[in-house]
């Protein structure tokens, strides 16, 4: 085992491994081996340079390497080897990569006449290469514009957006079936308003027509190949198949980064979506953890939610892009009057969109002032609160009175002023019912974790996570000002405090972080804690304040707002007080106009 400088014993290479994430930021995440569990050692980062005017992704990698190296210390370096010029960064292995455009292999649709026994074999050969067959349109009927529904088959595509549509036709009579996908793609992908450029993949059982590859070559990159057998009694000769996927993929592959200059490194490492990669994090938290867990992801570009309860996993987001161009922010996809509910001043409408058009062409800007942040947050909290209703019935699909955790994650967790913004973005977005534990990501780690372990790699993810705190939200209505529920604190060493929170109202109590306290909860005659109307609770186990403390919400299940917009901005800013959440200045109360003139 090797020592460093100090003494202290660092670990070996093989138990360090990196993570890259691309975004607005290149960022780059060290994990280290402890008791057979991977651990952040450091992340650090860079602005993206993947876009333009460089379109290489090396000046940023190499300086969030470089600062991962300059923060872990010795603990970072692999040892010194004669195949490696000296000075070069030594890094530890790439594990994985995960960002906003990248999946984890490329995805294909099929479209073919073939028999059943020569579609096994194409499938197979697509999973032999590590293509993941989303969806098929298929009949053995010869007679296949007949039998194939291809407007329905297009709708797919589009929605799916596969890397490849692979076109298999046998037999086609009079080259009817290739002239009819040609002009179906032509007009049913090319033709819409979208930047979705799939590779079509033709196998055909004739000579092929010219005037058809034409015809898809004008919008789309096009491998085709004429193919032996293929009918009944003939099984398909899979030499030139495999050859032409054999070009497709390596073309697939090229197109990942949309000709973007990219180390090695980086392309060749496996790839998962942001998405995706959350949604692993959470569901191997929950299952450690045995909790019901949510995580709340909220970037400048994108907000997504992930919860895992009852032993199964829903994801829903607003503005997942699917490729790695700059992306725009996620208030020019917000209605105005959505955040404008979560905005202590009126937003002005051109004023929000110059402010969303300025950081999507400078993501890696920061709010100046606080009531930048809390135009910032409303935007994050409509838009996220926007996304939980994109169902057809217009429900979230989380049961929000079984949140036993919740986690923010993502930009907004790395910029928080202040722990208890970070707690009331969860409490506005995710509204929970009962009592919850609230939870941050200050390294905006959760979906690299969950990339690396997605790769097979057992990963400690509480390691990363600092509590913020509780919330208690009991359901009820009652007239604004009446007492709603009592609390009753008692630290293991310290005052007793007891605090009763009235309808309508926001509250936190806070003790020494240092010391465990017993909880108890006794809500009015209307309101449910989680054990029915008026009956108390108690904690099953005594709890730690964390960063902000115990947010008592009295404000009622869903949350509801006045008429007015005056009056809906006050009652905000003094939720807002209440909690402390902004500097004063930020949430004063302006004053009133006087009538007249």
């Amino acid at each position: 085992m090797e020592l460093n400088g100090d003494g202290a014993a660092a670990p070996s290479t093989s138990d360090r491994v990196s993570v890259v994430e691309l975004g607005a930021e290149t960022r780059v995440a060290v994990f280290a081996r402890h008791e057979g569990a991977f651990r952040l050692l450091t992340v650090a980062g860079a602005p993206s340079t993947l876009d333009a005017p460089h379109f290489d992704l090396t000046p940023s990698y190499e300086r969030a390497v470089a600062e991962a190296e300059s923060l872990a210390g010795a603990y970072f370096a692999i040892p010194e080897s004669s195949a490696r010029p000296h000075g070069e960064p030594r890094t530890p292995p790439i594990a994985a990569a995960v960002g906003r455009g990248l999946a984890p292999g490329p995805s294909c649709f099929v479209v073919s006449n073939l028999v059943t026994r020569d579609l096994d074999a194409l499938e197979e050969a697509l999973t032999g290469r590590e293509f993941v067959v989303i969806g098929r349109a298929t009949t053995a009927a010869r007679e296949f514009r007949d039998r194939i529904d291809g407007p329905a088959a297009v709708d797919v595509i589009t929605a799916q957006r596969p890397s490849v549509v692979v076109v298999a036709l046998t037999e086609d009579r009079d080259g009817q079936g290739l002239a009819y996908m040609a002009d179906l793609l032509l007009g049913g992908l090319a033709g819409r308003e979208s930047s979705y450029v799939p590779v079509i993949a033709i196998l055909y059982g004739a000579e092929l027509d010219d005037r058809a590859l034409a015809t898809l070559q004008q919008a789309f990159p096009v491998h085709a190949v004429s193919v032996q057998g293929g009918g009944v009694d003939d099984p398909l000769d899979m030499t030139e198949p495999n050859a032409l996927l054999d070009d497709v993929q390596q073309t697939v592959k090229a197109r990942r980064f949309a000709g973007r200059t990219v180390p090695a490194e980086v392309a060749d490492a496996p790839a998962h979506a942001t998405a995706a990669a959350l949604g692993e994090a959470v569901r191997e938290l929950a299952t450690q953890q045995a909790l019901e867990v949510a995580a709340v992801s909220l970037d400048d570009d994108q907000v997504s939610i992930v919860g895992f309860q009852g032993g199964s996993g829903v994801s829903v987001g607003l503005g997942h892009s699917h490729d790695l161009a700059r992306p725009y922010h996620i208030a020019l996809q917000t209605p105005i009057e959505r955040v404008a509910q979560w905005a202590p001043e009126e937003p002005i409408p051109q004023a929000l969109r110059f402010t969303a058009l300025n950081r999507s062409a400078h993501p890696a800007a920061v709010a100046a002032t606080p009531s930048e942040l809390q135009l910032s947050h409303a935007v994050f909290t409509a838009a996220a609160r926007q996304a939980l209703r994109t169902s057809e019935d217009g429900r979230s699909p989380l049961n929000h009175e079984a949140l036993d955790l919740i986690v923010l994650t993502g930009r907004a967790a790395r910029d928080a002023g202040r722990s208890v913004q970070a707690a009331l973005l969860l409490v506005n977005i995710l509204e929970p019912v009962g009592v919850s534990q609230l939870a941050i990501d200050p390294t905006s780690s959760l979906a690299m974790q969950g990339a690396l372990a997605r790769t097979g790699a057992r990963v400690a993810f509480d390691s990363t996570l600092v509590p913020l705190g509780l919330c208690v939200a009991p359901r009820g209505r009652a007239k604004a000002g009446e007492p709603a529920v009592l609390v009753d604190v008692r630290p293991s060493s310290g005052a007793r405090i007891e605090r009763e929170v009235s309808a309508g109202a926001l509250d936190v109590i806070q003790w020494d972080a240092r010391v465990p306290a017993e909880v108890r909860i006794w809500p009015q005659p209307r309101f449910d804690v989680g054990l029915g109307n008026g009956r108390p609770a108690r904690l099953k186990a005594n709890v730690g304040s964390g960063l902000v403390g115990l947010i008592v919400d009295a404000r009622g299940r869903p949350l509801v707002w006045p008429d007015e917009s005056e009056e809906r901005q006050a009652r905000l800013q003094q939720w807002l007080r209440s909690m402390d959440a902004f500097p004063p200045a930020a949430t004063a109360v302006a004053p009133a106009r006087p009538h007249g003139g």
